[in-house]
């Protein structure tokens, strides 16, 4: 079971789902529009969770907890979200 969430300044504006969980892994990150109109790329985690996401030289690029995952300012490249136990490839084009 999958979901996509579209966000507008903050508003939740619709949400989908589906049938199958690994086409979750598939979806592109969320891209929200705050109210000063500059575009924010998000990448969203399954539920509120601690993370880490490393660069592909391994080096720790950032670190917290929650829902959502600010991938705005990453340089392009593949990134490894590791979060309860997994890993996950991110490709920042």
């Amino acid at each position: 079971m999958y979901k996509i969430i579209f966000v507008l300044t903050g508003l939740l504006v619709g949400v989908s789902y589906g049938q199958e969980e690994k086409e979750q892994q598939k979806l592109p990150p969320l891209e929200m529009l705050p109210k000063n109109g500059e575009v924010k790329i998000i990448y969203e985690l399954p539920e509120k969770v601690d993370y880490e996401v490393f660069n592909q030289n391994g080096e720790l690029v950032t670190s917290g907890n929650g829902e959502f995952i600010d991938v705005t300012d990453f340089k392009s490249g593949n990134y490894f979200i590791k979060f309860n136990d997994q890993t996950r490839l991110y490709e920042k084009k």
